[in-house]
């Protein structure tokens, strides 16, 4: 499927990342590329990102992982044939060696078949909050994120925005089959160690997250 847009969205990188995408971005029309005024994190970048979208669907990646070539072909021609909002799919594990965490995090992210509708899509046990093992609809997508507080969220960003998502979301379907290549080692939740200020990192993020999913609901 050729008729896509890339969009990247660079939070202010300290490397030569931007200039790179812009490189890039002149050899393929295909891509667009924004720079934000200041470092934001992810949940702000991902927002940028979705409100400059003009496409029917939308799909995330991170940025050290990979989609199947044909994967935004089969996903759009099996959500169009579904005529739902979400669509969520299986993801492959990456490790240069198969691990019990890896296989276990493998289990806990195959999604269980299904297709569901109206406020079931809020209180299906099946969400698995990720934004980058579904491709949604475009309008649900953009009504979630303008209903996200503009704050400094790079960690747990996904469970807040996926609860959003289902809540505007009126037809939701689990398959499992696997396009997403997840890069297990790569990113910091793939180490097998952390020090204490990352866990004490990570656990702020956890209870924000909590906090503006509760004040989302609260509100509404």
């Amino acid at each position: 499927l050729k008729e896509i847009e890339i969009i990247c969205v660079d939070d202010r990188s300290t490397d030569a990342s931007y200039d790179i995408l812009k490189q890039t971005a002149e050899t393929d029309d295909r891509i667009k590329v924004f720079l934000n005024e200041e470092n934001k994190g992810t949940l702000c970048s991902r927002k940028k990102g979705v409100e400059e979208a003009t496409g029917e669907y939308i799909m995330f990646a991170d940025n050290d992982d990979w989609y199947d070539i044909d994967a935004c072909e089969r996903l759009y021609e099996r959500i169009k044939k579904e005529k739902v909002d979400i669509l969520m799919y299986g993801i492959k594990i990456i490790e240069k060696e198969e691990t019990y965490k890896g296989k276990l995090l493998k289990k806990l992210l195959t999604p269980v078949p299904e297709k569901i509708y109206g406020e079931n899509c809020i209180k299906t046990k099946n969400r698995i909050n990720l934004l980058w093992n579904k491709i949604f609809i475009a309008n649900v997508c953009k009504k979630a994120y303008a209903n996200t507080k503009d704050v400094r969220l790079t960690y747990a960003e996904d469970t807040y925005v996926c609860w959003l998502m289902h809540y505007f979301a009126g037809s939701f379907m689990a398959i499992k089959k696997e396009y997403y290549n997840y890069n297990y080692k790569a990113g910091i939740t793939g180490k097998d160690t952390m020090d204490i200020m990352t866990f004490d990192y990570f656990c702020q993020c956890l209870i924000n997250e909590k906090k503006y999913v509760k004040l989302f609901f609260d509100e509404q």
